[in-house]
């Protein structure tokens, strides 16, 4: 019996552990996050409809307000909807093969990200795939979304995992997108982007020692339990 307890006792200790490590490094989500400071942030009001400096098809970046956008970008039209917002918003025009890029025009680490997304191809619920980016290769992180047209997703990190640059992807089925193929066909659209660090504190994880507490407390309640059965057993 003594060993069935410490069997379930180890048990529940490593899915804790391995809850928490699962959700160290970077984090994406749905809906909108609070920000500590905001350096850089683009609504695309201010541009001309339409608006790229080189071909629409070219993977040419285009720079707005701090933040760098590349692959197959134009300014999509005030008050058509058909990618998503009333509003000015950044559509990979026509679709491509590659994903949306953002990152920092000054080359520094994101340690938030925010921003609402969109497709050209009318699919509501829309498949989304964020994957996240560090010194030009994927850092192993990567997020599935399937959710309403348009939506506000966020990415950051725990300080403790880099990243520099976030890739974005809208896809026709769900299917593609979980082929996590970056040269699969895209057509996203985004608007709204904000970058700054985080409003709340990223420590909400447990840390070892929280988690070694937790398994001493949890060892003593166990124990006593067991003691007062044995007891109860006894008087019978």
């Amino acid at each position: 019996m003594k060993s069935m307890w410490r069997v379930a006792l180890f048990t529940m200790a490593f899915a804790v552990w391995a809850n928490a490590e699962a959700a160290a490094g970077i984090i994406a989500t749905g809906g909108p996050q609070k920000f500590a400071t905001i350096t850089a942030e683009e609504n695309f009001q201010s541009f001309d409809d339409f608006y790229s400096p080189s071909n629409p098809f070219s993977t040419g970046g285009l720079t707005f307000k701090g933040l760098t956008f590349q692959n197959a970008l134009i300014i999509w039209p005030e008050g058509n909807t058909s990618v998503g917002f009333p509003t000015r918003s950044l559509y990979q025009n026509g679709g491509i093969n590659s994903m949306l890029q953002i990152s920092l025009s000054n080359g520094d680490d994101l340690q938030q990200l925010q921003f609402d997304v969109g497709n050209g191809a009318g699919r509501n619920p829309e498949f989304i795939w964020l994957r996240a980016y560090n010194n030009g290769a994927p850092s192993g992180f990567d997020f599935d979304f399937t959710i309403p047209e348009s939506s506000t997703l966020a990415i950051w990190t725990d300080d403790t995992t880099q990243l520099d640059e976030i890739r974005i992807g809208a896809y026709l089925t769900a299917s593609d997108r979980d082929a996590h193929d970056e040269t699969g066909y895209s057509v996203v659209s985004i608007d709204n982007v904000i970058a700054g660090t985080r409003g709340v504190p990223t420590t909400d994880i447990p840390e070892p020692f929280t988690i070694t507490l937790f398994g001493v407390s949890l060892a003593g309640l166990l124990s006593a339990s067991h003691r007062r059965k044995k007891v109860v057993r006894g008087e019978v």
